[in-house]
């Protein structure tokens, strides 16, 4: 089944958006408009099943991402003529922004803007957020570095649990993930909660990923949007709580429930 494109952003730039997270966020869109390409196809998705699911490049190859430039004059065009206030400039989209080939490039000349046009308006830089599912790490690793902020997806760390949330795409591997976020620096964990995910083992597996990962964050949360699958539903917030509870005492990192 494809996803429901009726409500995806019509454009690069979607916002500014109120966000739980992230307060007045302006968010920037990597993908091609009204196509979800993903190397995931989470069961919890609010833009539905994936369309191109995928992390294999050949494939990506075949993929009409926006261009640099494109992406650019976007951004620089919104910065122009907003008058709200922006928290951040946050790069997510209907899918995983760090498969745009030119990714690195485009955080790199968005820091170079962004830069500009605090200097020239006398303000502190607005933070560039990078909203990423973790399964590209190796590729986008320059990109993330740039970011001020990189939050990253980790729901479970078992396999079957992954497979059965995240649905990856061949070649992306739980492992892999785990292994390379421990080389990121000052990062954010950010993690969906279901009734698939909090079995005593799953919760004390991922806690013990965690712990080896070191963020500096772990946001938390559970459904709050209609999912691509129709059957999940919300957890109370007293579990959320419990968790991060758990979480805060084992590890001391900081957490917070959504």
């Amino acid at each position: 089944m494809k996803a429901d494109n009726s409500h995806f952003p019509g454009s690069i730039i979607y916002g500014p958006v109120k966000s739980r997270r992230l307060g007045n966020s302006l968010g920037i869109n990597l993908l091609p408009v009204g196509c979800k390409v993903c190397s995931l196809n989470c069961t919890y998705c609010q833009y539905g099943w994936t369309d191109t699911h995928t992390i294999n490049k050949n494939e990506l190859g075949r993929v009409r991402f926006p261009g640099v430039q494109e992406v650019i004059t976007a951004i620089e065009g919104v910065l122009h003529r907003i008058k709200t206030p922006l928290d951040c400039l946050t790069f997510s989209g209907y899918g995983e922004p760090t498969l745009h080939p030119q990714f690195n490039e485009i955080i790199k000349q968005t820091k170079d803007l962004r830069d500009r046009y605090s200097k020239d308006h006398n303000f502190p830089p607005i933070p560039i957020v990078v909203i990423s599912n973790s399964t590209n790490i190796e590729n986008a690793r320059e990109g993330l570095q740039l970011a001020d902020v990189r939050a990253m997806k980790l729901d479970a760390c078992e396999e079957n649990i992954f497979n059965e949330i995240n649905k990856p795409a061949e070649g992306v591997s739980l492992d892999d993930i785990v292994k390379n976020l421990k080389t990121l620096k000052d990062i954010i964990i950010q993690s969906m909660f279901l009734e698939t995910n909090i079995s005593d083992s799953a919760i004390e597996k991922w806690i013990d990923c965690i712990a080896e990962i070191k963020p500096l964050e772990v946001q938390i949360y559970t459904l709050d949007r209609m999912p691509a699958d129709l059957n999940l539903k919300a957890l109370d917030k007293s579990v959320l709580k419990d968790i991060a509870c758990k979480l805060t005492k084992k590890t001391g990192i900081k957490v917070t429930a959504f």
